[in-house]
């Protein structure tokens, strides 16, 4: 990944898998295309026999092109799997990318797409941007497909004047028909936001200020366990909560509400995956 920050970088990967999983299998996603790793397409079939698939069952084993276009043919012949999941491709498939593989395609994929970012004038000096909000770029082209800029006029705009409140505001990908964007927006816009608030206050542009805050469940109040826990060293850190304890208690509860509605979420103490996006900002409560 040329010219990203080092920060963005070494968070790249897991940020990406936050929202798209990560799959070492062909599986057919909800637009029905052929997909595999962390929401890479492969589709069409060319772009999966690129791949270094090896078997499931031996990983020692290189797979053929007719190895890896039965593989394809399996998942894309049946018009069912896009709305049963990926799990429902499993079985169906015989070859998969070792990890190695998936991290190459990924962090390749990173940097086709930041060159293509780059023709974009007003993100031509996409190198020299905070580190968040390259992030936030990186992913709303991961999303949307890396030319998507052109569409966006009031965004490209915010960005050509390093307005990042204004890239937040302008920074939503539609969520019909696709409500596993949800999460990925209040990521971006925590991002965009982020960069904003530590530029304000004269941080270097290498300080990633987002925390990404991985897959967790869904907890409200009563809840206990790790995720609890987690929860309140973050809204601590953010300074929306005083003391922490062994469970989601009422305290935790007023807090989780009171960042909800300071980041434009559903103020319900229900803290599900748009909200543990959400809660990776860098900016701490402003009172």
């Amino acid at each position: 990944m040329n010219g990203v920050q080092p920060t963005v970088r070494n968070v790249f990967l897991d940020f990406s898998t936050q929202f798209e999983g990560r799959v070492p299998y062909l599986y057919v996603d909800v637009l029905d295309k052929v997909t595999i790793g962390v929401g890479n397409l492969v589709d069409p079939l060319p772009l999966a026999l690129a791949l270094p698939f090896v078997f499931k069952s031996d990983p020692a084993t290189t797979a053929s092109v007719d190895d890896i276009t039965a593989d394809w043919n399996a998942v894309k012949s049946d018009p069912t799997l896009a709305r049963r999941g990926y799990r429902a491709c499993a079985p169906l498939t015989k070859l998969m990318l070792t990890d190695e593989a998936i991290d190459d395609l990924v962090l390749s994929k990173a940097e086709q797409n930041e060159s293509t970012l780059r023709r974009t004038s007003e993100f031509a000096d996409y190198d020299d941007w905070p580190a968040d909000a390259q992030l936030g770029l990186l992913s709303m082209a991961w999303a949307l497909g890396p030319a998507f800029a052109s569409g966006w006029p009031a965004f490209r705009a915010a960005c050509g004047a390093h307005d990042w409140d204004a890239a937040a505001a302008a920074c939503r990908i539609t969520e019909t028909g696709n409500p596993g964007v949800v999460p990925r927006n209040a990521a971006n816009r925590a991002l965009f936001r982020t960069a904003a608030y530590l530029a304000g206050q004269g941080y270097d542009p290498f300080t990633m200020g987002y925390t990404v805050t991985g897959n967790r469940p869904t907890v409200r109040l009563g809840a206990t366990g790790d995720a609890v826990t987690f929860l309140q060293e973050r809204l601590s850190s953010l300074d929306y909560l005083a003391t922490s304890s062994d469970s989601f208690d009422s305290d935790t509860d007023d807090a989780v509400r009171a960042f909800q509605t300071d980041n434009e979420l559903t103020a319900d103490g229900v803290v599900g995956a748009a909200c543990w996006a959400a809660l990776g900002t860098g900016i701490p409560r402003q009172v």
